[in-house]
């Protein structure tokens, strides 16, 4: 029962990215085909607008990388909860030498009356991803991209948080008011704007792997520029349908990705540029100072839950006292938390009992998550505090990964138990 949500776009007409083809299009077999894949969201046009920021960012990388070469970008993108198009990247040399050349977006595919079934099940999805297929030309492996909201594993309709801003404006507003209340702090926008109002627009993990296991098979990387998505459980469900798993354990500032700058390191599969380059930006950028970013390698997780089981026959559950569970490092600031630091809770569990068990898991986590960045601080937009402001954490320790085991909430005792991940390790 692992899931991810997707937030609500208010419907918006696609600008920017439709372009009519002025040459005839060589006709090749791609090595690999990427497809950008935005869902609908909803809560405010601004997100709909950072997305198409996000092509535009990655046709920037196409063009300084003078072309894709034998490699394709594909995008889906719903401009409403019933309307969406299907782009096709292509670059245009300007000169013989390919020195100087623009990259398009060509609208190959028009979607009209759809629903939410279109894009939270697994038969709506692989409708989809066989367009993609066809476009696609029998290319040889296949990448997935996937922007919108996230909320790790967690199922759909559930509410975490105490007190939720479900609106623009009120988000709008609590940000204001937190930029007076802390010393001049910048205005925070985070991918995240409270739940979802609607459950049938938000999608399982377990849906969007059966329609890559059905399309795509499995897939060189697949990333979720999304909050909260880092997290094992997630990852469990994943591992059968691509060969590395990027995301972020944390809140995704709105922004996303700097496609820009990290683009072709993407494409390329060079991880450590990936996560060079995110936290660069995001260390820099005066008005987005947090950001965290990891890549597991989903052939070790299989190995990492024959551990975790090990450790949790031996230490089961009430084996840490209330004042141990709160000093964990998590990434939701809450009373209980959902999202806790995975090596901090393995530590704080078995590193002083057994040093053996506790070496085996370090080097099983350094095997798995091999890649990983962090800023010092990270934001909570999702709830705030008596004042309505967001709230503030210091990241202190830092795995890449997030994991919900040791969580008291009492909304996900039940369904923590349903995941794979806990059955594989309890």
């Amino acid at each position: 029962m692992k899931k991810f949500f997707f937030v609500l776009i208010v419907s918006c007409f696609l600008v920017a990215c439709d372009h009519e083809s002025e040459e005839p299009e060589i006709q090749f077999v791609p090595e690999q085909t990427i497809l950008m894949y935005f869902p609908w969201s909803q809560d405010s046009n601004d997100i709909y607008l950072h997305l198409l920021n996000n092509i535009s960012a990655m046709q920037m990388a196409v063009e300084n990388n003078r072309g894709l070469g034998q490699r394709k970008i594909m995008v889906f993108i719903a401009q409403s909860s019933t309307r969406a198009a299907l782009l096709d990247f292509r670059y245009i040399a300007d000169n013989k030498d390919q020195q100087d050349g623009r990259c398009v977006a060509d609208t190959i595919k028009r979607y009209t009356h759809l629903s939410g079934k279109d894009f939270t099940t697994a038969a709506g999805m692989t409708s989809i991803f066989k367009d993609v297929m066809q476009a696609s030309r029998g290319t040889k492996c296949y990448s997935l991209i996937i922007g919108c909201h996230g909320m790790g594993w967690l199922p759909a309709g559930t509410d975490i948080f105490p007190n939720p801003s479900t609106t623009w404006a009120k988000r709008e507003l609590s940000a204001n008011n937190a930029a007076a209340a802390n010393n001049g702090k910048n205005i925070v926008l985070t991918r995240y704007f409270g739940h979802s109002l609607l459950k049938s627009y938000q999608t399982e993990v377990s849906e969007l792997s059966a329609a890559v296991k059905n399309t795509f098979g499995k897939t060189k990387f697949i990333v979720f520029d999304d909050c909260y998505m880092s997290n094992i459980e997630v990852a469990y469900e994943l591992k059968e349908v691509t060969e590395n798993y990027i995301a972020s354990p944390i809140e995704m500032m709105i922004a996303g990705l700097p496609y820009r700058t990290l683009g072709m390191d993407l494409i390329n599969e060079n991880y450590q540029n990936v996560c060079d380059k995110f936290h660069a930006y995001y260390s820099s950028d005066a008005y987005n100072q947090y950001g965290a970013l990891a890549v597991t390698k989903t052939s070790e997780i299989d190995a990492m839950a024959n551990i975790i089981k090990r450790i949790n026959a031996k230490y089961p559950e009430g084996s840490m006292s209330a004042e141990e569970l709160k000093a964990i490092q998590n990434y939701d600031l809450l009373d209980n938390p959902v999202f806790l630091d995975m090596s901090d809770y393995v530590m704080t569990l078995c590193k002083e009992k057994d040093v053996a068990l506790y070496q085996e898991f370090v080097n099983q986590m350094d095997k798995m998550i091999p890649y990983k960045c962090h800023t010092t601080d990270f934001v909570v937009t999702t709830h705030q505090d008596d004042m309505g402001h967001p709230l503030y954490g210091k990241i202190k320790t830092y795995s890449g990964i997030s994991i919900s085991d040791p969580s008291m909430h009492p909304g996900i005792q039940e369904a923590k138990k349903l995941t794979g991940w806990w059955k594989a390790t309890h």
